[in-house]
């Protein structure tokens, strides 16, 4: 996608990143335990404060992914940053479960080897330091915050290599479970990328974040929404129940994040019962 202006959060959010940076400060090298019993390297990010503070790091969503992993899954991370779902799906799946982790910014590198250490599932996971995009290439990382998980690649040219999402997934593109999804804006790329994944038999339930804003990066691309309900998706309503995702727009869904559910295959069934998404 092109170099966009860097984004300039609100004087409110830079106050609160402020404090939890100092946070941070003054537990870096450690580490924190989540509430349920996740452990992770304290480095410097102010999203780790988030972590020490609340003992936990999007409670909702993890409340919502852990019933829809079943033993031996075969899920996909993208976006990792510092491993919280990553190290999340790995432990729910299991010893005979695999993780494919996605990170391109080379700084996070070490903080995921050890975040998957420190949960002894470094074996269940492959850590793949590319951006995906729609097609293999270059990029560099961009963004007001680029040094941290809120980064986002440019592409282009840069250091960073760029592939697609079925070309890691590669003769597994029919046995992903589960398909987490959040780079700033590079979802609808991504998702763009994963035509085999989405085609299958049995595709996979989608946690994605959908960001207008910064979708707009790159105008007149099909958005995840439209990608989505090419395939067939419905997405989880705020209140409960689903919608076909091509209905998006006409019911004014906000962005953020959203779980996505196939209209066909042996892992749809898991969402039944969803009780929409988590405030």
């Amino acid at each position: 996608m092109p170099d966009p202006t860097p984004d300039s959060p609100s004087l409110v959010l830079r106050l609160k990143r402020l404090v939890l940076r100092a946070i941070v400060f003054f537990r870096r090298g450690g580490t924190v335990t989540t509430a349920d019993g996740l452990r992770f390297t304290v480095f410097d990010d102010w999203i780790m404060g988030r972590v020490i503070l609340h003992k936990a790091y999007e409670k909702g969503w993890t409340d919502r992914v852990r019933p829809l992993i079943r033993e031996g899954d075969t899920c996909v991370d993208v976006g990792a940053n510092f491993g919280y779902y990553s190290v999340l799906l790995a432990t729910l799946a299991g010893s005979g479960g695999r993780v494919i982790a996605v990170e391109p910014n080379p700084r996070l590198a070490p903080v995921l080897a050890r975040n998957f250490e420190l949960n002894d599932v470094t074996a269940r996971v492959e850590l793949h330091r590319v951006g995906v995009g729609r097609a293999a290439g270059r990029a560099r990382m961009g963004g007001a915050e680029a040094t941290t998980g809120l980064g986002y690649i440019v592409e282009g040219e840069g250091d960073i290599p760029v592939t697609t999402l079925d070309a890691l997934a590669g003769d597994r593109a029919g046995r992903i479970a589960f398909l987490k999804i959040d780079i700033e804006g590079g979802e609808a790329d991504a998702l763009a990328g994963a035509g085999a994944i989405l085609a299958a038999d049995s595709p996979p339930l989608i946690l994605c974040e959908h960001n207008p804003a910064a979708a707009a990066r790159n105008p007149g691309a099909e958005t995840v929404p439209q990608i989505l309900a090419r395939h067939g998706y419905a997405v989880l309503l705020p209140g409960g129940g689903t919608a076909p995702a091509a209905d998006w727009d006409r019911l004014g869904l906000p962005p953020g994040n959203f779980l996505a559910v196939p209209g066909r295959g042996a892992f749809a069934a898991r969402a039944a019962g969803d009780g929409g998404t988590p405030a």
